[in-house]
């Protein structure tokens, strides 16, 4: 019953992290930085005159939650294997999830934490050109295509494509 509740608080940190883009509702998607994006910054700010009160102070409850999210799911990860899994049986998919919504919330793909992490995903992808441990080899693979998907990192387009080849 833990490792569920905490395979679920993962899946729900990263999804919160993925509906942190809503900045992207005010101006173009950020650069990725080090960093979780101050959801009020933008390459084209929004003059504060055209925020109303409650949408400045959603729009700064947004970023104190993203940027909870980010340190929890950092805490979260295994230092043994660089994953986000709890425990040998569950999918890799669960690693690609979380690294996508950290990409796509601003964390650039080079931080150390996230580059192992999707360097634990390259590591077990089959010669097949699929990505998964044991069962679910579509599923997995497709998941972690998206996050190979999420940045243009030139050492994943050999996997991505592979992955690719695979699912077709």
């Amino acid at each position: 019953m833990k490792r569920a509740r905490a395979l679920s608080m993962i899946m729900f940190a990263a999804a919160g992290l993925s509906l942190a883009g809503v900045r992207t509702l005010l101006a173009d998607p950020p650069a990725t930085t080090s960093k979780i994006p101050d959801l009020m910054a933008s390459p084209r700010p929004v003059p504060p005159a055209n925020l109303d009160p409650k949408t400045a102070a959603a729009l700064a409850q947004a970023n104190a939650t993203a940027t909870k999210a980010l340190e929890w799911l950092k805490k979260q990860q295994n230092p043994a294997n660089h994953s986000w899994e709890k425990g040998p049986y569950d999918p890799p998919a669960i690693t690609a999830l979380v690294c996508k919504a950290l990409i796509q919330s601003g964390v650039d793909p080079d931080t150390d934490y996230l580059d192992k992490a999707m360097d634990y995903l390259i590591g077990i992808q089959k010669k097949t050109g699929g990505i998964y441990k044991d069962n679910l080899a579509t599923y997995n693979t497709a998941i972690i295509l998206s996050a190979l998907s999420s940045a243009p990192e030139p050492e994943w387009q050999e996997p991505k494509a592979r992955a690719l080849e695979y699912l077709r």
